[in-house]
């Protein structure tokens, strides 16, 4: 009887135990996956600037974007957390503008969440840069 009673407590502990860890790694996906959103809504913001500034131009490199006016952005600082950001999200810079210009939200691919994330397109930011992609490249703006 004395052994059931060992067996029952450890088998509780392992449960607490596994529970507990379960609830880590979902704590810890989630803030990582908001690192992810911040970090997109950022980098789509700068490239719409860029875009903007350059006449539909697409940036070479985060030097580019590094060379925007500073700003705070919920949790980072540009540029000052450049690298931290890059640890969030991976922006193709070599892709071609006017096929970007052509993409709807859902084929948008130009940034890509590097781990677990919350979806970022549908928010109106990525319509916004494909948006200026197209009046920039059209019109010379």
């Amino acid at each position: 009887m004395k052994t059931l009673g060992y067996l029952l407590v450890f088998a509780v502990g392992l449960g607490i135990g596994i529970g507990a860890i379960c609830v880590y790694r979902g704590i810890s996906a989630s803030i990582h996956a908001e690192h992810v959103l911040q970090a997109a809504y950022l980098s789509i913001q700068l490239l719409e600037e860029h875009v903007r500034q350059n006449h539909g131009e697409w940036p070479n490199s985060w030097a580019d974007l590094e060379r925007l006016p500073a700003r705070d952005w919920s949790m980072y600082s540009w540029p000052h957390d450049s690298a931290r950001v890059q640890q969030f999200v991976r922006v193709n810079f070599a892709i071609d503008p006017d096929r970007l210009a052509r993409q709807s939200i859902d084929e948008f691919d130009a940034v890509r969440p590097i781990g677990p994330y919350y979806p970022f397109h549908d928010t109106g930011r990525v319509a916004a840069l494909i948006r200026a992609i197209g009046e920039t490249r059209r019109t010379g703006d």
